[in-house]
This record gives structure tokens, sequence and C-alpha cells, in this order.
């Protein structure tokens, strides 16, 4: 059998001598593969839980992204109530905040083009309304031919203001 032998010189109360130990090979060998076993194992343990705790660490950071970008793809598609969360690390949260206060404002603007859009359909269907009985009136005999001059005055004057009303839109 081969051995590994180190020494080194000493000094004990003035005596000076050489202290030498010295192991078998093989056993030296099945010590370091040991080490390095374990060093291996350990190395691939660190590696699995590092990537565990990044996948973690990444899920939590995209997260509210995501929430933003959903409520995002929501409100372009046209429903005004779709908000984001308020969460994540202080500059998302800000994001997310100023992204509903946005969404908010766009609500308010729908619902007042709305209200806006039902004035208008009443008031445009106020003098159509008029119109449209007088000339009906007239082709079917309900108006006196006597009455007519009347009658298509009236219907000028409600289609001006159907033009006012047209011309203050614009």
């Amino acid at each position: 059998d081969k051995y590994y032998i180190a020494g080194r010189r000493v000094n004990l109360g003035g005596s000076e001598g050489y202290l030498f130990a010295a192991t078998p090979v093989h056993a030296l060998a099945v010590y370091i593969r040991s080490i390095l076993t374990m060093f291996l194992l350990s190395s691939a343990v660190i590696l699995i839980v590092c990537g565990i705790l990044c996948m973690v660490l990444a899920r939590r950071i995209t997260w509210p992204i995501e929430q933003i970008s959903q409520a995002a793809k929501r409100l372009g598609g046209g429903d005004f109530t779709a908000r984001a969360p308020v969460t994540g690390c202080q500059e998302l949260a800000d994001f997310a905040t100023t992204f509903n206060n946005m969404a908010g404002r766009l609500q308010n603007i729908d619902n007042s083009r709305g209200q806006f859009m039902g004035n208008i359909a009443h008031e445009l269907r106020t003098p159509m309304t008029s119109i449209k009985g007088f000339i009906d009136g007239m082709l079917d005999g309900t108006i006196p031919e006597s009455e007519y001059k009347h009658y298509l005055g009236v219907v000028s004057q409600e289609t001006g203001r159907l033009a006012r009303l047209v011309q203050n839109m614009l």
C-alpha cells in the first residue's frame, strides 16, 4: 500500500525533533471523495432553493404588473369599471393608483357622454315628432288644405330649430 506522509519540525521544551503522520492513499481518497460529494449535494440543494426563491420573488414582482395589465385590457375593451389593485412596491402602488384615477375620469367622461347623447336624442326627437305629426296629418287628410300654409310654417320653424341644435352641437 501507498501512504501519504507529512512531517514537521517541532520544538518541545528545548528539544527539537520531527513529527510525522501517515495515512493510506486509499483512505485519503475516500475522505476527499466524501467531502466532494457533500459539497456537490449542498451546492445542488442551494441552487434549487435559490431557484425557488427567485421564482417566488419574480412572481411577487410581476403579479401587480399582470393585474394592472389585465385592468388596462378591460378598460381598453370599454369596461370603465375596471380597476387595478393597489399592491406591490411603492412605485407599482403609485402606478396602480394613477391608473385607477385615470379609469375613474374615463368612467365619468363616459357617463357624461351617455347623458349628453340622451339629452341630444330628446332635443332632436321633440321637433321631429312635431314635423312628422304635421306631415302625416296633411297626408292622411286630418289637417284640411286650408291650414297647410300655417302648419308648413310650423314645420319650417321646427326644421330651423333642428338645424340650430345640430349647429350648436358642432
